[in-house]
């Protein structure tokens, strides 16, 4: 039976139907089914293990190999809108390159602002400097059981007004109780929007990369000794992370930029793909990850750690796509004097 599952005329005829190039990959789905068919059951490695702990560990497999094995970099093309910001996008991880693309479509890479946060938190303040934390919250009386006792008395248990008669008489509660009030707690501080990035966004100036650098020093001679690192013409930006906002600056109002990004691969059921050259590795993974934590020490475990590694390392080297024919090109070229 062929793994093809496709309409081979549908294909070439009309690739909308189907979806290009998808042979080369294996769903988290089937990586589970494979799974339990070859490891889990009677004389296999696995007696038995549920289905939900398999797919578990498929998943943090996935996670962590997209990382430094699959090399999952995603690109975003967005434009940037009178505001300067852009959203962090769904999947978003931590970012590869930030670029500007020009009109020849051309990329650019814009240079990340670290010294000076662009939206930090802001709390307000009395005029002493001290943090206003707001109003105490309501006061709470109530009582408080201090001594309990019991005891023998006369009592009308039947409301006849015979307090005399025996079969009146009942055990009694003795109970004392204080009253306790309990001040309310102050309101947390408040926060405030930070005027940093209202300050940097409100220049009319669309020429010029409003760094720090850029505002200290001008054109006429000033520049000699710059920080290598902060000389970019083609603009900055800085991500926050916290209220998931990329920042731009002034001079990249309306331009079109690309967000290479590190996704986990697993934000969707859609995007929960496997090469076929690191499908070893997820098996490997996923069987020493169930050895590794269980409760009573398997002697196994040792063995599969080093297959696993073994299987990751040959993953790595099959998705590296270094052809032989590219790299004698390269060498070819070690004997010119000009490099470009």
């Amino acid at each position: 039976m062929g793994l093809y599952q496709g309409n081979l005329a549908n294909y070439y005829a009309t690739p909308s139907l189907e979806t290009l190039g998808g042979y080369q990959f294996i769903s988290i789905t089937d990586v589970i089914n494979n799974f339990m068919v070859a490891y889990v059951g009677e004389d296999k490695i696995l007696p038995r293990i549920s289905r939900a702990d398999v797919r578990f560990h498929a998943g943090r497999a996935m996670q962590e190999l997209t990382y430094d094995t699959f090399r999952s970099c995603k690109t975003l093309e967005l434009e940037v809108a009178n505001s300067l910001t852009l959203p962090i996008p769904h999947d978003y991880v931590d970012y590869v390159k930030i670029s500007r693309i020009d009109a020849s479509g051309n990329c650019h890479t814009l240079n990340h602002c670290k010294s000076c946060p662009k939206d930090p938190l802001s709390y307000k303040q009395h005029p002493d400097g001290t943090i206003d934390v707001g109003e105490k919250g309501t006061s709470n009386t109530h009582q408080v059981l201090v001594r309990a006792g019991y005891g023998t008395g006369k009592f009308d248990r039947e409301g006849d007004g015979d307090t005399n008669n025996p079969t009146n008489w009942t055990n009694w509660v003795e109970a004392v109780y204080e009253t306790v009030t309990e001040h309310g707690n102050y309101l947390p501080p408040t926060a405030e929007p930070s005027n940093t990035w209202a300050s940097q966004s409100s220049t009319t100036n669309t020429t010029q990369s409003y760094n720090e650098t850029e505002m200290l020093l001008s054109n006429n001679g000033r520049r000699y000794g710059l920080n290598t690192a902060d000389a970019n013409v083609n603009g900055c930006f800085y991500v926050n992370c916290r209220n998931g906002k990329i920042y731009f600056d002034s001079s990249l109002i309306g331009k079109t930029i690309t967000i290479q990004y590190i996704s986990d691969g697993v934000a969707t059921d859609g995007e929960m793909l496997v090469h076929k050259f690191a499908e070893e590795a997820m098996y490997k993974w996923i069987i020493y990850a169930i050895l590794s934590t269980r409760s009573a020490p398997d002697p196994r475990a040792s063995v599969f750690k080093k297959e696993r590694s073994a299987a990751i390392r040959n993953a790595k080297l099959r998705l590296s796509k270094i052809k032989p024919e590219e790299l004698a090109k390269v060498l070819r070229g070690k004997s010119k004097w000009i490099k470009h």
